[in-house]
């Protein structure tokens, strides 16, 4: 387990180094890579329109800074299950969620 996740950014691809893999349906990760430029237009509005479900169906604001928005957004852009980004470590779920909200503020 290491003391620090990794973090190495290039364009539109984070790839994460994860303190503790995480084990979800079967399916355990070490590192997760976020390709958020292979995410859609009709892919952000979907992750929005879910996001907005998960918050009892309240619009946000900012979605950028909604923890539902980043945390579907990363899934997406790992190819992994929502509830996986959810089983992660405190320090690690904010890493990635970090990922995703610089990612929608950078646009």
């Amino acid at each position: 387990m290491a003391d620090e996740a990794q973090t190495e950014k290039s364009n539109e691809r984070v790839v994460i180094t994860l303190r503790a893999p995480v084990k979800y349906e079967d399916v355990e990760k070490k590192e997760l890579v976020l390709d958020f430029g292979g995410l859609s237009g009709d892919d952000i509005t979907a992750i929005i329109k879910a996001a907005e479900r998960d918050n009892g169906g309240n619009p946000m604001t900012v979605p950028a800074l909604d923890p539902h928005v980043q945390k579907r957004a990363a899934a997406k852009a790992a190819g992994v299950e929502v509830g996986l980004i959810g089983k992660l470590g405190a320090k690690d779920f904010l890493d990635v969620a970090g990922a995703a909200r610089d990612f929608f503020l950078d646009l």
